[in-house]
């Protein structure tokens, strides 16, 4: 897994001509609005979730919420960060950007054209939605990236994932983890794309295969009168073996069709018998409860149907219940089975009956007898025989390309199956990263069923709710770096103190994350308060109410937003006379 550090974010106000310079470290930052001075009263709203949004409005991310003050300051930024050992600075102004990497610039006029560069950037290879019948498969947009690794004060600690607008819903959050996790790979999305391809197909030749079997079957029925004419006594007796095999064919398919009917009557006499007997041990047991009820007081009661004593116990009583229970289950389903057993019985009726019919008509051919023969009689049976022989020849093409694709995805099946065995073990490394991180957090509103198979998200309340989230962020970090094959982004975590927790509760947070940092991880976070907490790494204090952003800083860096600004310029200028002239010719 290949790391992303970021190095400097510039946040740049092109309306007032100020900005704000932060230089992270590798290892930590904390970014708080307390003042050092103990004297001075520690305030909010002093531009940290505006500088946090920044590192990803740069990366062409799309924040579910922005600051309030967001489009009066028009944000552009500058975002220098280190890849793989390499440097990239990336410039975003509205929805255009430059990437500056080794002495060249690239330009994207839309985050749709950036996030085709980040795909390959990053080894990002994603795509949803892929299911069957379903041609639009897209690649995802860039929030899919950072998800795992970015909690969002507004929307990130509610558990679902939400701090990035641009992730579609349905199955893509918990397809993204899964491939964060390196759970799902390259690889498993190439095999989706094949197999999807190869359905369509199969799709596809069974349609063909089904309309020329509709058009030799009306053929046949058109022609019957010619099929047996055939001047070459060898042809003709071919020809009558090959309508004596297809009338084979179709008995042997009607004893099948007959053979599934009798399977079908055999449930319905087996359904019925078990609602019978279900109804008379429901009707039995209601008795049993109605005349338990009315001797509520005594110790033992005697069973008004066989005569035996029973203890009158709560335990009894739940048996009998549950026993009643089972019966009404039993009767819902037996309308439930009758119901789609009928309907199967008149799937196969209809089918019975074509093929009855069809087989009548072969006969006729087979039995008919030979009268004279005209010339034209002649001409119309060579050419039907030569048309029949052009579809039998198409259908044995469209039924050999039918094996070949079948065969391919039964290769694929395997392929998914071995590949899905292996997210197994990632999978349970990752539960027992979650329960150890929840012992460490003091999480205990949790499910133990929630830690027996991987879910998106949890359900806690309260405060475990932010530390469950918390601890997934983490579990989920340290399974990617030694299973996945993407990037590896900074965790990056909003306003950490959630829901106001008491200060024991604070201390653990403090402890669990300055503890338990993934190794080689960079950690960005946001707290109001430091509370007397001293860390071994950055700590950006802003201190001024709306004040996050300054002259001088923007000075500092005017010469490189300029040459940016001016290089993006240029470069629209001259897409845009190219459009023009690609639009006239």
């Amino acid at each position: 897994m290949k790391r992303l550090i970021l190095k400097k974010l510039v946040v740049i106000s092109q309306k007032n001509e100020e900005a704000r310079i932060i230089e992270f470290d590798n290892k930590l930052n904390i970014i708080t609005g307390q003042d050092p001075d103990p004297d001075k009263v520690t305030i909010n709203r002093t531009g940290k979730s505006l500088l946090i949004k920044s590192i990803y409005y740069s990366l062409g991310a799309k924040l579910s919420k922005y600051t309030t003050n967001w489009d009066n300051l028009k944000i552009a930024t500058m975002l220098n960060f280190v890849y793989d050992g390499k440097t990239y600075v990336i410039y975003r102004n509205k929805d255009k950007f430059v990437m500056h990497y080794d002495s060249k610039l690239s330009f994207f006029s839309n985050i749709s054209e950036l996030r085709e560069s980040l795909i390959d950037l990053f080894n990002f290879k994603i795509r949803m939605p892929i299911k069957k019948d379903d041609e639009a498969v897209v690649y995802a947009y860039p929030g899919a990236i950072f998800m795992p690794f970015y909690i969002d004060q507004d929307k990130g600690w509610s558990g679902s994932w939400d701090s990035f607008s641009d992730i579609f819903s349905g199955n893509w959050k918990q397809e993204v983890l899964l491939y964060h996790m390196g759970v799902r790979t390259p690889r498993y999305y190439d095999l989706l794309d094949e197999k999807v391809e190869l359905e369509i197909k199969q799709k596809e030749n069974k349609r063909q295969e089904n309309t020329l079997n509709i058009i030799t079957k009306k053929h046949i029925e058109k022609y019957s009168n010619y099929l047996d004419i055939n001047i070459d006594l060898d042809a003709f007796a071919e020809e009558m073996a090959g309508l004596t095999y297809e009338l084979n064919v179709q008995m042997n398919k009607r004893n099948e069709i007959k053979e599934e009917l009798v399977s079908c009557f055999n449930q319905m006499r087996e359904i019925e018998e078990l609602h019978a007997i279900a109804e008379k041990v429901y009707n039995e047991l209601i008795k049993d409860v109605d005349y338990i009820e009315n001797e509520i007081s005594e110790d033992f009661i005697i069973c008004p149907i066989c005569g035996t004593p029973h203890e009158n116990s709560i335990h009894n009583r739940f048996n009998i219940y549950s026993e009643i229970e089972e019966c009404e289950d039993t009767i819902q389903r037996y309308f439930e089975d009758r119901n789609k057993i009928e309907k199967q019985v008149k799937k196969l009726t209809d089918e019975l009956k074509s093929v009855e019919d069809y087989v009548s008509k072969i006969n006729e051919i087979l039995e008919r007898k030979r009268e004279k023969v005209t010339f034209r009689e002649v001409v119309v049976a060579e050419g039907s025989k030569s048309i029949l022989s052009e579809l039998n020849d198409e259908l044995t093409i469209i039924k050999n390309n039918y094996i070949v694709a079948q065969k391919r995805l039964n290769e694929i099946r395997k392929e998914q199956t071995a590949i899905t065995k292996e997210g197994k073990i990632i999978i349970d490394t990752y539960l027992e990263k979650v329960k150890m991180y929840f012992d460490a957090l003091n999480v205990t509103d949790i499910s133990e069923a929630d830690l027996k198979k991987f879910k998106k998200s949890f359900d806690s309340g309260g405060n475990d709710l932010p530390c469950a989230i918390l601890a997934q962020v983490f579990a989920i970090y340290n399974v990617s770096i030694k299973f996945s094959r993407t990037v590896s982004a900074p965790i990056v975590l909003d306003a950490i103190f959630q829901q106001e927790p008491a200060i024991e509760k604070i201390n653990t947070i403090w402890d669990f994350v300055l503890n338990n940092q993934p190794v080689d991880s960079q950690l960005i976070i946001s707290t109001t308060e430091m509370h007397n907490r001293n860390v071994e790494g950055k700590i950006f204090r802003l201190t001024q109410e709306r004040g996050l952003l300054n002259t001088s800083d923007y000075l500092e860096e005017k010469d490189n937003i300029e040459y940016y600004k001016n290089a993006l310029l240029q470069w629209l200028k001259v897409k845009n006379k190219d459009d023009k002239e690609e639009a006239r010719h």
